[in-house]
């Protein structure tokens, strides 16, 4: 009897080793594996970082297009205001030259 308890022993004593070392190898797993979650809800924070800049860029760009858009309508006004004024002076010039010609033409004949 004395001796199938010391079997019973030694195996319970095996089992327990055995589930001791699942046990530390499960505690490795675990802490490998909340290791690895901390690392990617760090990136994920880092990610949402990042996201937020780049909305709060693109918000700023898109204003600055909008401004830019602004800026080229008013220079196209302006162009198109001093090509008038261009226009008209020529012309008037090209008058004044026909005129003046005219004059010449009138003054020679007398």
């Amino acid at each position: 009897m004395i001796s199938y308890l010391g079997e019973q022993l030694h195996l319970q004593r095996a089992k327990t080793s055995d589930v001791q070392t699942g046990m530390a190898n499960t505690k490795r797993t675990v802490e490998s594996l909340q290791s690895h979650n901390d690392a990617l809800e760090a990136e994920k924070k880092a990610s949402k970082i990042t996201a937020s800049r780049q909305d709060k860029k693109i918000l700023a760009l898109g204003e600055h297009i909008k401004e830019q858009e602004v800026a080229l309508l008013d220079l196209k006004k302006s162009n198109n205001h001093l090509q008038q004024k261009q226009w008209m002076a020529d012309k008037k010039h090209k008058n004044e030259c026909i005129e003046m010609c005219e004059l010449l033409v009138s003054q020679k004949e007398e």
